[in-house]
């Protein structure tokens, strides 16, 4: 009986079969984005102009001297946000060499955060998301972009790291990196893209912010 068994488990093996593999775990590290106030050359504060539509805040965009819309708000009066959208292309088998060769055809994310490494920037993003597109993507408004983490900006003034799953929403998102990280060779681009609401007497922003942003996940075949 036992050479039978063990007759069977050699041509088990030697036909090709692969015995289920182990999860692999992973990490992606130090993915850094930068939002530095120079990038729109506007210093002081907005001066107070009255309007009853878009069109009569035409110019006051040219405060700036990168992403400015002007716009008439709701209080009759002109308003200016100031965008920005950063890039950084990821391989996820540059880091993990060891993914290439495992094959994964289930990824799934299992920690992720966010640290101020830095921060000098006043006031901070009125919002700021993390975006995932494919690498020839470097717009956060472009179509192929698409939002999975809304960053809590509130609280990266704090050096400390912030775990971004813990919010019910970032953790149902994350569907749509993982596809992405699902071809480990495949470099994509994750994104960071906001903006700055600058009403009437405010300051446009100064100094600067960069974040890092770390994930844990595991692979399974």
């Amino acid at each position: 009986m036992l050479l039978r068994l063990f007759s069977f488990l050699v041509l088990f093996v030697s036909c090709g079969v692969e015995v289920g593999q182990p999860p692999l775990e992973f990490q992606l590290r130090d993915i850094e984005f930068t939002i530095d106030s120079s990038r729109w050359g506007a210093t002081g504060s907005l001066s107070s102009i009255t309007c009853s539509k878009d069109a009569d805040c035409v110019g006051m965009e040219s405060l700036c001297s990168g992403d400015c819309n002007a716009f008439c708000a709701q209080t009759s009066v002109c308003h200016v946000s100031a965008e920005f959208s950063l890039w950084q292309e990821v391989v996820a088998a540059a880091q993990n060499p060891e993914l290439a060769i495992y094959e994964p055809e289930v990824i799934n994310i299992t920690s992720a955060t966010v640290t101020a490494v830095s921060n000098t920037l006043n006031p901070m993003p009125d919002e700021m998301s993390l975006l995932v597109a494919p690498r020839t993507v470097v717009d956060s408004q472009g179509d192929q972009a698409v939002p999975f983490w809304t960053l809590p900006v509130a609280q990266l003034s704090s050096s400390t790291p912030l775990e971004l799953l813990d919010n019910a929403t970032n953790a149902s998102s994350t569907v749509e990196l993982q596809e992405f990280l699902a071809d480990p060779n495949v470099p994509f681009n994750i994104l960071a893209g906001g903006r700055f609401a600058v009403e009437p007497g405010q300051m446009f922003p100064t100094g600067s912010l960069t974040i890092s942003v770390s994930l844990d996940a595991v692979a399974r075949r």
